[in-house]
């Protein structure tokens, strides 16, 4: 950088840097967990420019993270939060005014600034009941931590000043589409605040595969803001912002002019103030700190109808409403510094190497309290606050830290609907190396407002999982109220009386899926009920009039789904069995019975002129073995099945036993085998749903 003349030829090297950085896509169950990627340099450099960032301009960083987004600030003029202790620690290396470590949807500095600038993290987080936090902005609310933050920050922001926030993203390039997903309520609410408060005078979209280097793949927005007063822009639903794919064209947003020397963000200071939050030790219960990665949504995931989620770098620590005061850690013995004042030494290879983000684990946007807490609780030894570091620092007469910002004037009311973590401030080492120790398994934190059965999932699906959930209720609203619609059930209550809040989330996200021509696989285990979840699409087929094809391993299955469709409230249900001579005992003590071979075939011989099961029977089971061929002959149950299968649902209980490979060998002549007909069928259904503890 030190080589470099105009902000161009420095954001080329910064960009010819990044591409030499190798594809940080081998993560640890931690970074996974907390959805952690770090800004790629050339951005931060970019947004820095686009803040107006000089020597002489105050500035806030809500969401430090390593301290990129700062590169071309004044250390002296820094104030900087963040909450991740190994960060925090680093940072504290760097020689800001003041640096402290808070929740950033909770706190704000006491002075104001020239300049904000933030990357906080996307999407939304649990409260200690595992749901979805609601925060009040003004006079409306939101669960997106992004959206908190920004206008937390903005908060402390001088009249005339200046703002870049980067934020969640939209996925996809089609306007109409991109514009339904800024029109969400959650979306369209944050902007239509933003926009009337603040001068924005660009938004636009950085496409995801920027971030590919870091391991993610998800857009941002970047909305920069000059002073207060309503903005003059049409509101994103309505002008959808430009899309810029490539690094080569974002150099375009950059004035090309000669460069402004580097920051001394990154020298270490021996007068800089650091705070550290005070909160006492408790015990933990590790499934409890739940993540959802909202429309940030999570990366990998189909984000369309997402306003910004599945939580990312700092500022998700949600206890800290009650720690907002917090006692200063000096870095030396010296007195506290004036506004402007710095000491220590010039190590300028380590900051650029520092700022660029050297740390092993840059987890810019995560939300690093629940990451902080489960490896506090994996440490076997917990760590514990020295209490012998804290003293207390020079005070104007006002009561606040020495310094020359400005006191800032009438805050924004940030509220958290539910009571937010209590986080220490230290980490042991063996609690943040000890990564083998984690569990496979955490709790699932249910959507539905329905009775939970307490079941586990995978630790490296939970944030997916709740990112799914998290687009569902933007996209659809309540998952209770959609399933209850869908199901054609009077109330929620009814709804509950049937369903687990595990069954709820399981059967709204496949009749989601079924509604937009996908498929969907629940692989639950034994005992959560994957029965029950498949009669509730056979509930859905027949509320949507469509047909419903049960396949299942064997006949004798048939009464745990008439069990299972009993249970659910569909009474008299009559299900068309392609079976012959079957006599099954069902759990009522009754009987499902079938005819002859003479009478099942003339039965599907008048389904199939009508392509339909008509008005006697409410769905068509058979198994696997039914759909072989007899004698190398395709039986009349495979043309009676093709028949209807285009106004179909196809339920594959059992799923695995339907897979098969194509076989070389076989004459080109000959009919499908069973694997292969299965294939046939799902192509020409209406909507399929898998269902196997096995299906891997």
């Amino acid at each position: 950088m030190s080589k470099a003349h105009t902000t161009h030829e420095a954001y080329d090297r910064l960009t010819d840097l990044l591409e030499h950085q190798p594809n940080l896509s081998v993560r640890s169950s931690t970074s996974v967990l907390q959805q952690a990627y770090s800004t790629p340099i050339p951005i931060a450099y970019l947004a820095s420019a686009l803040a107006d960032i000089t020597p002489e301009t105050t500035v806030y960083e809500p969401t430090a993270g390593n301290g990129a987004l700062l590169i071309a600030a004044k250390p002296e003029k820094v104030i900087a939060n963040e909450i991740n202790s190994d960060r925090f620690t680093e940072l504290a290396t760097r020689g800001y005014f003041k640096l402290t470590q808070e929740d950033a949807a909770i706190y704000q500095p006491q002075e104001t600034v020239d300049r904000i600038i933030c990357n906080p993290p996307f999407g939304s987080v649990l409260d200690e009941n595992y749901r979805t936090r609601r925060f009040q902005i003004y006079d409306s609310w939101t669960t997106q931590v992004d959206q908190v933050i920004a206008f937390k920050a903005l908060e402390v922001m001088k009249e005339d000043g200046r703002a870049v926030l980067i934020l969640g993203g939209k996925k996809g390039s089609d306007t109409e589409w991109c514009s339904d997903r800024y029109n969400t309520r959650e979306s369209r609410g944050f902007y239509h605040l933003l926009y009337n408060r603040y001068n924005v005078t660009q938004h636009f979209s950085v496409w995801g595969d920027l971030y590919r280097k870091q391991g993610a793949a998800f857009p941002i927005d970047i909305v920069v803001i000059e002073g207060q007063g309503r903005s003059q822009r049409m509101l994103p639903a309505a002008e959808v912002p430009i899309i810029y794919e490539s690094f080569v064209q974002l150099k375009e947003l950059l004035p090309n002019e000669s460069i402004r020397q580097l920051s001394q963000t990154l020298v270490a200071s021996r007068e800089a103030i650091a705070f550290r939050r005070q909160s006492p030790s408790r015990n933990r219960v590790f499934d409890r700190e739940a993540v959802q990665i909202a429309d940030s949504t999570a990366a990998g995931l189909d984000n369309s109808t997402l306003d910004a989620g599945v939580p990312q770098h700092s500022g998700g620590n949600a206890d800290a409403t009650a720690q907002t005061s917090a006692s200063p850690i000096p870095l030396s013995g010296s007195p506290s510094p004036e506004w402007g004042q710095r000491g220590g030494r010039d190590n300028s290879a380590e900051r650029l190497a520092t700022g660029l983000g050297r740390n092993a684990n840059p987890l810019q946007r995560s939300l690093q309290p629940i990451a902080d807490a489960q490896q506090r609780q994996l440490s076997r030894n917990s760590a514990q606050q020295d209490s012998s570091r804290l003293s207390t620092i020079a005070r104007d007469s006002s009561g606040n830290p020495s310094g020359r910002m400005a006191p800032r004037s009438d805050p924004l009311t940030v509220q958290a609907s539910a009571p937010a973590l209590n986080m220490d401030a230290n980490l042991s080492p063996q609690s943040i190396q000890n990564t083998d120790d984690q569990p496979k398994q955490v709790p699932y934190v249910s959507k539905s407002k329905g009775q939970t059965t307490g079941t586990l999932i995978p630790a490296n699906m939970a944030s997916a999982a709740q990112a799914a959930l998290e687009q569902f209720e933007q996209t659809y609203g309540s998952i209770d109220e959609y399933l209850a619609d869908r199901l054609g059930y009077a109330s929620v209550a009814e709804l509950h009386q049937y369903f687990s809040a595990e069954q709820v989330d399981a059967s709204a996200l496949a009749i989601g899926n079924i509604e937009r021509g996908s498929g969907f696989i629940t692989g639950d285990q034994t005992g959560v009920g994957k029965g029950r979840i498949c009669a509730s699409i056979l509930r859905y087929a027949r509320q949507q009039g469509k047909e419903a094809i049960f396949v299942t391993q064997k006949k004798t299955l048939y009464a745990d789904m008439m069990r299972d469709v009993s249970d659910i409230g569909m009474y008299n249900f009559n299900p068309f069995i392609t079976d012959t001579n079957a006599e099954i005992p069902l759990p009522n003590g009754q009987e499902l019975t079938t005819g002859g071979a003479a009478q099942q075939e003339r039965a599907m011989r008048e389904m199939i002129g009508s392509r339909s099961t008509g008005m006697f029977y409410n769905a068509v089971f058979t198994t696997y073995n039914q759909l072989q061929t007899v004698g190398q002959k395709e039986p009349l149950r495979r043309e009676f099945l093709r028949a209807i299968a285009s106004n179909a649902i196809l339920i594959l209980d059992e799923a695995h036993e339907a897979g098969g490979t194509k076989n070389e060998r076989k004459p080109s002549m000959a009919f499908p085998d069973r694997a292969e007909f299965v294939r046939e069928l799902v192509d020409s259904a209406s909507g399929v749903f898998y269902s196997s503890a096995t299906y891997a």
